[in-house]
Parts: C-alpha cells; sequence; structure tokens
C-alpha cells in the first residue's frame, strides 16, 4: 500500500486565500504521527512559486514525484511540448529536493488513446516509473483494456494503474480522494480484500480533501455538481484515510516501483495502446 497526494493549486484567482501549504502540512503532521511515508505528486509551477512546500515535504521523509508542469490534461499539450515541460518539471523538483525525480503522475489520469505518444516522453524526461492511466471508462480519462496490475510501455516505462473496484455497473478509482470520503467504510475496505495479488494500492487524495474550512466554489474544469462532492464529506477524510491504512505496510511508490523493477522480482508485462483505427 502507499498513500500518495496530489499537491496542486486550483485557485481561479491569485485574490484567493493560498491555502496549499496549510492543508499539506496538516497531512504530513497526520502521517508522521503514523509513521507512514508516502509520495508527494507536486506540480512544477507551484513548486517554482513555493519551493519551501517541497523541501518540507522532502524534510518529513517523502518521495517527491512530478504532477505536470501546470496542471492540464496531457491531450492539450502537443508531444514535443509535454516532453519539455516535464523536463523542466524534473529538474526543478530535483533542484529543489535534491532527491532524484522518479515518478510521474498526469493531471486527471489523462494518459489515454489521445496521447499514445506520452509514455515515450514520460521515459525520454528520465522518469523510471508513472501512475496516469485509469484502466477503466470514465466521464473524464480513462482507458479501459489498460491492465489493472502493474506493466511496462513498450519505452520501459513502468506504470502502476490506478486501482479500481466494480460497484454494481459501474468501475470506479475507489481509493481517490473523494471516494475515501463518501463511500462507506465497509465498502473500501471490501474492496481492498477483492483487489488481485499483483495489484499495487495506492490512495490518492488532494489538499483540499483534507479542507474542512473552505468555503464552497465551483473548481475550474469541473461542473457545479462535480465540485459539491468535492466539498462533500471533508470531516471523514482523516478517519476514513485512517481506518484503509491501519495495520498495512506503506511506503513510497518509488521504494516499490524499484521492488518491481528488480531482475527476477515479477514478470511485467508490456503493453501499448491499440491504433485508433484498429479492427
Amino acid at each position: 500500500m502507499s498513500f500518495t497526494i496530489d499537491v496542486e493549486d486550483i485557485r481561479t484567482s491569485s485574490e484567493q486565500q493560498y491555502r496549499v501549504r496549510l492543508n499539506v502540512d496538516r497531512v504530513l503532521a497526520w502521517l508522521h504521527e503514523r509513521e507512514v511515508i508516502g509520495t508527494a505528486f507536486v506540480v512544477g509551477k507551484l513548486a517554482e512559486s513555493d519551493p519551501s512546500l517541497v523541501r518540507a515535504i522532502v524534510d518529513a521523509g517523502h518521495e517527491v514525484g512530478l504532477h505536470s508542469w501546470s496542471h492540464t490534461a496531457i491531450e492539450k499539450h502537443t508531444p514535443s511540448d509535454f516532453g519539455q515541460d516535464i523536463k523542466k518539471g524534473r529538474e526543478l523538483l530535483q533542484d529543489i529536493s535534491q532527491q532524484p525525480i522518479r515518478g510521474f503522475r498526469a493531471p486527471f489520469m489523462s494518459l489515454t488513446t489521445s496521447t499514445p505518444w506520452a509514455p515515450d516522453q514520460i521515459a525520454g524526461a528520465g522518469f523510471t516509473y508513472s501512475s496516469s492511466v485509469l484502466p477503466a471508462s470514465s466521464p473524464l480519462f480513462g482507458l479501459p483494456g489498460a491492465p489493472k496490475t502493474p506493466f511496462l510501455w513498450e519505452s520501459g516505462l513502468l506504470e502502476l494503474p490506478c486501482p479500481v473496484t466494480r460497484i454494481g455497473p459501474l468501475t470506479i478509482p475507489f481509493l481517490g480522494g473523494t471516494y475515501i470520503r463518501l463511500l462507506p467504510r465497509a465498502v473500501t475496505i471490501g474492496a481492498l480484500r477483492r483487489q488481485d495479488q499483483d495489484s499495487v494500492m495506492w490512495t490518492y487524495c488532494h489538499p483540499w480533501d483534507f479542507d474542512t474550512e473552505e468555503r464552497f466554489r465551483q473548481y475550474p474544469e469541473t461542473g457545479f455538481v462535480t465540485s459539491l462532492l468535492c466539498f462533500r464529506g471533508r470531516r471523514r477524510m482523516f478517519p476514513q484515510l485512517g481506518a484503509i491504512i491501519h495495520d498495512l505496510e506503506c511506503s513510497s511508490l518509488s521504494d516499490i516501483a524499484t521492488s518491481l523493477l528488480t531482475p527476477g522480482t515479477a514478470k511485467l508485462d508490456v503493453f501499448s495502446i491499440p491504433a485508433r483505427n484498429a479492427a
């Protein structure tokens, strides 16, 4: 199991209060109390504007990865622009953190059939692993047909796909922040117990998932209903998360990636995005 958080500043105006650091500090303190080490995927522009945030995460013993340069979906970039942006972000995070940056996570899990060039660009920018694929259909971005267990892209990049489970007719990323807050605890624990033994379980949340004081507003790139769900149940976030990781051994995604990539440890299948005009 790994605890991960996507560290992003989603204010639509500089006049709005900057609350990312406040909530990241809350999370870091909570993790410290439980001796949990995890991975924080930080947006490059945010790291550039607040490098002390990155240093605080590293000083607390956690891995830092890149969550894109500007928190836009991969498909909004050209291949060359995307590659340049994530290379710039990786180099910046390495300079600030003074640690190797091995992991990349796409905003909105936006590595899809629309961006078959993305794995090569991620590997070319120097990353060892990605956690950018939702292996299911989604109203936003998804890659149905992708493996639900770790796999390799043809470039050699390791992919740790988003954990999913079936609830009725739906396949959902049940360890995402909104799902952690809103699903009954028994449903989440049951889904964890049903996972394939080769799956890698990681939670993913955001600083705002823990922000109980923020007043409601519609978030950028989401509709009104989705924004409501982003605010609902925030007081339950820490208790729900505690129940999920209770008595589980947690480590960074980098440590998990290293173990999977160690020769002789695991047989990983190679996956490529099918051509859109394939029969």
